[in-house]
């Protein structure tokens, strides 16, 4: 669904203008009632009852960026590495982004210091922004990628940010390429005032994808890049105990809701398996009771997943007010709860 709304952009975390990283704003969305109220993050307890789950994705951002020089392109620019695998080729995309068009089949990349090559074999099926490449040395590229790569870094980041900035409280299995960054404002402060509140906390794992389509490369489609996921019993089990003693189901992250609803399409069981789930309006939702995410810019599939809890007026409604407020839109934004 295309959606159009102004919003400020978050350059950088709220440590490098001296304040803490729970120091960001909270939206709350009443969906049942529409209602929409603001506040400081941390607060968060008062809008959360005790026997609330809430469930984070324990998943860690490495870094997966590397210079490159496209050689038949003649031009310079990065190499950004996904997490899906075909055949022993590599998920990749190229930038900058206008580079896409001129990119041809068999086209060699240098990576960058180390001149290491990786051929581009063939253009994703179903987003053609995306490659599948083939390392000529798999070791030594994954070396390079190791030694020299670097965070992924869109253009409302100014510099490279140092590696605690993609860690959180919960982030302990590495794997996500894109910054699975709703559990970020999560300090020690704000868990041991949800804890004293009787608040139960449990964990998944998804590992973030390349995140950066653009609503005309994905509005018809019924799927998104898959990403691997695991939903296991201790985490089951906590939802299910919440579920029996009348607590809500908080999904924190887009990343959680779709490993959970993922999980339940698939059965119900503990899984580990990858998803390609897309969920926007009309989804029925089996497992979340509600969402604790950052403000997501129009034309996105977050945004999408958000349209599938709150109806658009709400969306929109509590978009302009966040606008009015000064909220921060992206990964080192201010939060929405919706329950």
């Amino acid at each position: 669904m295309r959606h159009t709304f102004a919003y400020n952009t978050a350059r950088l975390p709220p440590e490098f203008y001296g304040a803490s990283r729970d120091d960001v704003k909270l939206l709350a969305i009443d969906r049942q009632r529409g209602m929409v109220s603001a506040s400081p993050f941390t607060v968060l307890r008062d809008f959360l009852r005790r026997g609330d789950l809430l469930v984070f994705n324990d998943s860690l951002m490495i870094p997966s960026s590397v210079g490159a020089y496209f050689t038949e392109a003649g031009v310079a620019g990065k190499l950004n590495l996904g997490t899906s695998t075909e055949r022993g080729l590599l998920l990749c995309e190229p930038r900058p982004r206008n580079i896409a068009g001129i990119l041809q089949e068999g086209e060699t990349v240098l990576t960058m210091p180390t001149k290491f090559s990786i051929r581009l074999v063939k253009r994703h099926s179903l987003f053609p922004r995306y490659w599948w490449a083939e390392p000529v040395d798999y070791s030594g590229f994954m070396d390079v990628i190791n030694r020299f790569g670097n965070y992924i870094r869109y253009g409302h980041i100014p510099f490279d940010l140092p590696s605690d900035t993609y860690s959180t409280a919960f982030s302990t299995i590495p794997g996500s390429v894109e910054f699975p960054s709703a559990s970020r404002p999560f300090s020690g402060r704000i868990i041991d005032s949800l804890k004293r509140k009787g608040v139960r906390f449990a964990a998944v794992t998804l590992h973030c994808n390349l995140s950066s389509l653009e609503f005309s490369e994905f509005e018809k489609m019924d799927r998104l890049l898959d990403e691997e996921y695991t939903v296991g019993k201790s985490a089951l089990d906590a939802v299910y105990a919440a579920r029996d003693n009348g607590g809500r189901i908080l999904a924190v992250g887009t990343t959680v809701a779709r490993a959970l609803e993922s999980c339940a399409i698939s059965g119900g069981m503990p899984v580990h398996g990858r998803t390609d789930l897309y969920i926007k309006p009309g989804f029925r939702f089996r497992i979340i009771d509600g969402l604790i995410t950052g403000l997501h810019e129009p034309d996105g599939s977050h945004v999408d997943m958000v349209s599938a809890l709150i109806d658009e007026s709400t969306l929109l409604s509590s978009y302009s007010l966040a606008t009015e407020l000064g909220y921060a839109w992206h990964e080192f934004g201010d939060l929405s709860l919706i329950v």
